[in-house]
């Protein structure tokens, strides 16, 4: 996408290095929103033995994309 836009014009080519450096620094919230969300989903359809802290589970990856 940034070559792409590079061909055209540098603005375009700012643009979208700004556009991806926004897409990876949105994954992961996104991740612990939905690890989160089917964490609660599984735990409401399981049986109340389970403990009451839901495990929240995120791919390393996207920790260190964030650093």
């Amino acid at each position: 996408m940034v070559a792409a836009a590079r061909s055209s014009a540098p603005e375009a080519a700012d643009t979208a290095v700004i556009t991806k450096m926004v897409r990876v620094m949105m994954l992961a919230p996104l991740l612990v929103g939905l690890s989160a969300y089917l964490s609660r989903t599984d735990r409401a359809a399981a049986s109340q033995a389970e403990p009451a802290l839901p495990r929240i589970s995120v791919p390393w990856f996207a920790v260190a994309f964030r650093v």
